[in-house]
Order: structure tokens, then sequence, then C-alpha cells
């Protein structure tokens, strides 16, 4: 068996198999979206070609959607932010009193970016490998209390919890089971509610019907995204939207959101420095974000600047997501990307706008979900068919202050519209929005206005927008590391030490040159460990 294992390695070789990046990388971003219109003036022509591809697709495939009748899996449509962390995360689990901090981690994530929705766990890799034991091994073997960890997580604070599947696991501790049995069996065990397929485009339809057999109804999320035959049993993946490490400046639209409005892609920029891209990306598609910072080991924190958008985009995601029947704007049957009839004039071609529309025949009053303070508010009840129409704003540009923007809204009769980013009433037509910054509207019927929820979440964007995106540091601070000194032993040396097969190292200056084995992270600072000599930790 050939091993090479490093604690904070990102790549590992077991019997010849290597544990790699997606297969798809660095390009997935062509995979997993197609491009938006080149101008304005192609865009009818653009529409009209992804509307006939998605027809066809969805036919092709057979596509049926009763995968979101299952009530047990209804959170998956708001799990909006969700970090992958590392088991052995400090914020998580205190190794000196042996116990797990729950509260302490969920603190943290709220007060930097405004809290989680769910979180993949991760006990796996890179420490599999240093032994015998295989990834369920490694589950098994968290420190005493990690169901009750899970059940606190889940039950008191509504975090849904998931768990690694590494297919590439070869060589170690045989289970007597395939894969499917052994991870829906421990999936039960442990009471989580889902599953990521590390490095997989597609989860096989086998865990899902594994599954539903033994009673459980699991998120299966694959690190490529799936594909649209996937879509039948798979309502969330991780997306990687760039192309040659860069996202395109006209935002790229996610084929798996356009062919399906209620799936919910994750994207996932683990080693990004400025997130500000893969957000905006993000909420043009009205999908989820993966809040990792603690990458195999190594900390790649979120920006001070990216940290306050994260936590505005949330409160918009979580405040209208839909988790009812396709309830509101981004759980909607309606998701129009590149919707240019909202802007007046055309002379701001670096501002993109997608719309989320109820489709006519759903009644929003009836289901709107509103998550303010912990609180769900439901709307007044109304026997008339109401539309709602919801609008995300990115301005790409980086060079002018502030944009402002005149708008084009629709003319409907007893409609009240809303800067949601702002958290006031549009009283004009027009709305400003920052160099690489973001916008929101809404627009719902008036009999809906003065919802008490709705005046909560309004106040509190309200709040948030006090402090400008622009006045917040973009910097990512590197952590340095530094050796320590543990107290010697007071054990009296033995004498009777066998030195056959130890070597004298003389005293005197030598030269060291170290090398890591990791296969992510480039050669950015803070990779790998810090000698005393070095001014931060590198590969080389």
């Amino acid at each position: 068996m050939t091993l090479l294992f490093t604690l904070f390695a990102s790549v590992l070789i077991v019997d010849g198999v290597l544990s790699k990046a997606p297969s798809c990388y660095p390009n997935c971003g062509a995979f997993e979206t197609f491009p938006g219109p080149s101008s304005p003036a192609v865009t009818q022509s653009w529409r009209s070609k992804w509307q006939l591809w998605r027809a066809d697709t969805l036919r092709n495939v057979s596509y049926n959607d009763f995968v979101y009748g299952e009530d047990k899996l209804a959170w998956t449509q708001t799990a909006f932010i969700q970090p992958q962390m590392m088991a052995h995360e400090r914020l998580f689990y205190d190794p000196i009193n042996e116990k797990y901090t729950v509260q302490k981690y969920l603190d943290y994530a709220t007060k930097r970016y405004g809290g989680i929705d769910a979180v993949l766990i991760w006990p796996t890799y890179p420490n599999i490998g240093v032994d015998s034991r295989n990834q369920f091994d490694m589950i098994r073997d968290m420190p005493a209390g990690f169901k009750d960890a899970i059940d606190e997580l889940q039950l008191v604070h509504n975090v849904s919890v998931l768990i690694p599947l590494n297919p590439w696991d070869h060589g170690t501790r045989d289970e007597g089971v395939d894969d499917a049995h052994a991870l829906i069996k421990l999936c039960g065990e442990l009471g989580v509610r889902g599953f990521n397929g590390d490095t997989l485009e597609v989860i096989p339809s086998e865990y899902w019907s594994l599954a539903v057999q033994s009673g459980q109804h699991l998120l299966m999320q694959p690190e490529e995204g799936g594909d649209a035959r996937s879509l039948n049993f798979t309502k969330a993946g991780w997306a990687y939207w760039t192309q040659n490490d860069a996202y395109p400046t006209i935002p790229p639209v996610s084929r798996w959101k356009y062919l399906e409005h209620r799936y919910l892609p994750q994207v996932c920029e683990r080693w990004a420095t400025d997130r500000a891209p893969g957000l905006q990306s993000a909420f043009f598609n009205g999908a989820g974000y993966e809040s990792w910072e603690n990458i195999w080991g190594t900390y790649n924190p979120i920006s001070d600047r990216d940290a306050m958008a994260i936590r505005r985009i949330a409160l918009i995601l979580r405040t209208f997501g839909g988790v009812f029947g396709g309830g509101c704007a981004f759980g909607a049957v309606d998701f129009r990307p590149h919707d240019n009839q909202l802007i007046a004039d055309t002379q701001h071609g670096a501002v993109y706008t997608s719309r989320f529309q109820l489709q006519q025949g759903f009644a929003i009053a009836r289901y709107g979900r509103l998550g303010v303070g912990g609180r769900v508010g439901v709307w007044p009840v109304s026997s008339k068919w109401l539309p709602t129409t919801l609008w995300t704003l990115i301005n790409r540009a980086d060079q002018d202050d502030v944009v402002q923007l005149q708008l084009s809204l629709p003319s409907v009769q007893n409609t009240t519209c809303f800067d949601l980013w702002n958290g006031v009433k549009l009283t004009t037509s027009s709305i400003s929005i920052e160099a690489n910054g973001y916008g929101a509207l809404l627009c719902i019927p008036t009999l809906l206005a003065t919802s008490q929820d709705l005046q909560l979440f309004l106040r509190r964007m309200r709040q948030l927008a006090s402090t400008r995106l622009s006045s917040l540091s973009p910097t990512v601070w590197m952590v340095s590391q530094d050796c320590r000194v543990y107290a010697q032993s007071q054990k009296t040396p033995t004498n009777n030490v066998d030195t056959s097969e130890m070597v004298t190292v003389p005293g005197g200056s030598y030269q060291f040159q170290s090398h890591g084995i990791e296969i992510e992270g480039q050669h950015r600072p803070g990779i790998d460990f810090q000698f005393p000599w070095e001014s931060n930790p590198q590969l080389y």
C-alpha cells in the first residue's frame, strides 16, 4: 500500500487511488452554468433558446418533481448558508475539557456573517489513511457525545447536519458492505439529514432508494452539482461556477436552477480571498453559499466586507425563501435571469438583474414565511390569487462609488414595492447600488405590506444598511503559527535505552528545505506549516 499523509494535506494516495479536486476543475462553470446574453439586444433570442433547452431537457429525462412533495426535505429549499466544518474545529470541540461546544460555534458564525442554516461536519479527509480505519470508522470514532451534538444542532437550533461520503476511500478496513448500505445505516444511527458526495458529479440513485427503504429522506448533495437526470432525486448540490479560476463579468446562469427553480445550488469558492464575485453570482441565481473558512486545517477567513454582504444576502434569502409547496420568491416557479425590463436606463451596463415571481395560482398570503428574529410569521389569508415579484440586482462595476438606477416597475393595481436591500418602501422610481454591490426589490399586494413580520425585516435591513459595504475592509488576514515549548517530562531518564538505531546529530548551523504535498491553495501564504524562521506558513 502506498500511503502519503500529513495533517493539513489536500492530497491522499491509498493503493494508487488519488483523492482529487472536481474532475471539471478549473472550468466547472462551463458545465454547471450557461452564459448570459452577450448584450441586452440579444436577450430575447437568448431566452427563447434556453427556454427551449429547458423544455427538451426535462422531457428527455422524464422529470418528476415528486421529491419536492417530501415534507421531511422541505428544509433544503432554505438552507442557504452552509459551511463545511472540520471535525477538529476548536470552536466546535474543546479537546482540553473533552466536550462539544455547539453554542460557541454557532455564536461565532452568527457574529461573523449572520449564522448558518446547515453544516457539513467533516471527520475524514485528510486524516483518513493515517491508519487502517475507513471513512465510516472515522465518523464513528468522533469523541463521545457526537450524536448529542448533532441533536443539539438540529433539534435545538434547527441547523441541519450532513456528513461526507468519500467514494475514493480504498485500501482501508473493509466495511463488509458497499458504501451505499454503510452510509445510509450510519446516517440513520446519527440522525443526520443528509450527506455530501465528495468528488461526485452525480450520487447514484441507489443511495436514495436505500434511504427511502430505511424510512429516511436524506438530502443527497453532490460536490460537482449533479446533472439533469439526477434532479429527480437531488434537491441541492455544490456549485463551482468559475471558468479558468474567474467569474465571467456577465453572470452565468445555473443550469440546474434554471431546469428546476426550487433546486438549491451552493456556491463553493473555498480559497477565494475576494468573495464578492461568487456571492454576487449566487445572489443573482437565488443560490446558497458555502461559508467555509477552516479548509483542511488552514484558515481562510471571510473579509469584513464579504461577511456583511453574506449577512444581508442571507436575511433576504431566508425571509423570502419559500418552503411550503413553492411558497415565496426563491422557491418560485418562475425564475427569470437577466431580466432587463426592470432598469429603465441602459447606461449602467454592469448592473444585472434576475426576477423571481410566483406562478399564477399560488396564494402567498396563505403560506408566506418570514424568519425574522427566530419568529415565523403567517401573512393574512386571502381567497384571491396574488402576484408577488422579487428582483435581485448585482453591480459588477468597481469604479463608480454609487450608481443611481432608474427603474421601470410593472404597473399593477393594489401593489406596494420595497427596496429590500436598504429596508425602505419605494417612493420614487430610482434606487442606488454600490460598486461591487447588491440590491433587491419586492413588489407585493398592498394588503400584505403592513405585515408585522415584514416590518421587522425591513427595520433590520435598515440597521444593516447604515453601514456601507465599501466602508468595511476587503482584506483577508492570515493566521500565523508559532512553536510552543512544553514543559519537559519529570520522569527520570533511563540508562538502558537501545541506541543501536539512533544517529547522533552534531550541533551546528543547517540549511533546511521544506516542501508540502497539498494540491489545494496554490502557493498562497498560509498553506502548510510555519517554521520558526519563516514569516508565515508556506508550502516551500
